[in-house]
C-alpha cells in the first residue's frame, strides 16, 4: 500500500457487452445499444492482463455474459492466468437452455469462477421461476460456486423468500435481498413498490469501477451511466490509457473518496446547494448532476482538500468496518 493512495481498489467489474436475451422494462440500457453491442474480447484480455496486483477479483456483468459461454470461459481463463478470482452477475435464463449445466459450471469453476449472482424478481422478462433458480443454485453448489439471489423492489421479497425456503432441501444460497431502483433502472416505468435509500447515504460503487464495452472505466453502475460526461465518474478510457495508470490516478481522487464516505447529498450541501436541491431526483441522478458540473466539482475539490485528513480517516475507518462486511460478497 502506498502512502498517498486514498481508495484501496480490490475488484473491478467488466461488462462484456450490453447484449442481453432478456427484455426487462426496468433495463437502463437503450434497446438500440443492446441490439448492436459486441464484445471486444481482445480489449478485455488486455485490460485483465494489465490490472495492478492489488486488484484481486474481476466481476463479469453485462448485458448477459453467458450469451456466449465459450467466450465467457475464455475470459475466465484469462483472469485465472493472472492469479485472480472471478464472479458473474447473470439473469439465469441461459441455465434453462443448458443441457450440460453441471459441465458448464464445473469448467467455469476450474477457470476461476467463485461467485454467481442471479437477478430474480417480478420485473425481469422473461421470468425465471423459483424452481429454475433452485436448479441453477443446486448446480452451483455441486460446482462449489457461491450463489447469490438479487431482486429489485418490494415485490421481489416474497419471491426471494420462496427461493430461500429451498435451503431446507440442502441448497446453499447467500441472500442479497431487494435492491433500490435508484441504481438499476428508470423507476418511472415501474410500479411504485421500490425501496428508498436514506438521503445522504454514501456509495460503495466507487470501490469497484465498471469497464463498459466501449472501453470507458466508470465509477458508477447506475441507470445514469450513459449521461456521465466527465471526470470524476468517468475515470478514463482504456483504449487511450493503460488500466493500471487510470486506477492509480483514481485511487488518489478526493472527489471519489467524498462520494464513498460522505455521499452525494452531503457533498451537495458542501458545494452550497440548497437543502431542497435535487428533491425530484433519485440519489444517483443527484450524484451525476453534481459531478457533471465543472464549477461544482472545482468548489468541492477545494473544500475536500481543506478536509483531506478527515476524508482519509473516514476512508480508513470504512476499510476497517463496512468493507469487512462486504468482503464475503466481493470474495476478498
Amino acid at each position: 500500500m502506498t502512502t498517498d493512495r486514498i481508495i484501496q481498489y480490490r475488484s473491478i467489474a467488466i461488462a462484456t457487452s450490453w447484449a442481453c436475451d432478456a427484455t426487462c422494462r426496468h433495463c437502463f440500457i437503450p434497446r438500440t445499444i443492446r441490439s448492436r453491442s459486441v464484445c471486444d474480447e481482445r480489449m478485455i484480455r488486455t485490460v485483465i492482463r494489465g490490472l495492478p496486483d492489488w486488484i484481486r477479483v474481476v466481476s463479469f456483468t453485462g448485458g448477459e455474459a453467458f450469451l456466449d459461454p465459450g467466450r465467457f470461459l475464455r475470459l475466465l481463463q484469462c483472469t485465472r492466468d493472472t492469479g485472480r478470482a472471478s464472479t458473474v452477475v447473470t439473469n439465469g435464463l441461459w441455465s434453462r437452455r443448458a443441457h450440460h449445466l453441471d459441465r458448464i459450471l464445473d469448467r467455469a469453476h476450474q477457470k476461476g469462477l467463485r461467485g454467481l449472482a442471479v437477478s430474480f424478481d417480478a420485473y425481469h422478462h422473461p421470468a425465471i421461476t423459483v424452481e429454475e433458480v433452485s436448479t441453477l443454485a443446486r448446480a452451483c453448489n455441486r460446482a462449489n460456486i457461491l450463489v447469490k439471489v438479487r431482486g429489485v423492489g418490494a415485490r421481489s421479497q416474497s419471491m426471494l423468500r420462496a427461493v430461500l425456503k429451498k435451503k431446507k432441501a440442502g441448497i446453499q444460497i447467500e441472500r442479497d435481498g431487494a435492491y433500490d431502483l435508484d441504481n438499476v433502472g428508470e423507476a418511472l416505468v415501474l410500479p411504485p413498490d421500490r425501496l428508498k435509500k436514506p438521503r445522504g447515504a454514501p456509495c460503495e460503487t466507487v470501490l469497484s469501477p465498471l469497464l463498459t464495452p466501449e472501453g470507458r472505466l466508470m465509477a458508477c453502475c447506475s441507470s445514469r451511466i450513459f449521461h456521465m460526461a466527465r471526470w470524476p465518474l468517468v475515470l478514463g478510457d482504456v483504449r487511450r490509457e493503460a488500466i493500471g495508470d487510470i486506477l492509480e490516478r483514481s485511487s488518489r481522487d478526493l472527489l471519489l473518496a467524498g462520494i464513498l464516505v460522505l455521499g452525494p447529498d452531503r457533498l451537495a450541501r458542501m458545494a452550497g446547494k440548497d437543502k431542497d436541491w435535487g428533491a425530484g431526483m433519485f440519489q444517483c441522478e443527484r450524484c451525476v448532476s453534481l459531478m457533471n458540473d465543472e464549477a461544482t466539482t472545482t468548489v468541492l475539490l477545494e473544500k475536500l482538500e481543506a478536509r483531506k485528513k478527515e476524508i482519509v480517516a473516514r476512508v480508513m475507518l470504512y476499510e476497517k468496518t463496512v468493507r469487512r462486511k462486504l468482503a464475503r460478497q466481493l470474495l476478498l
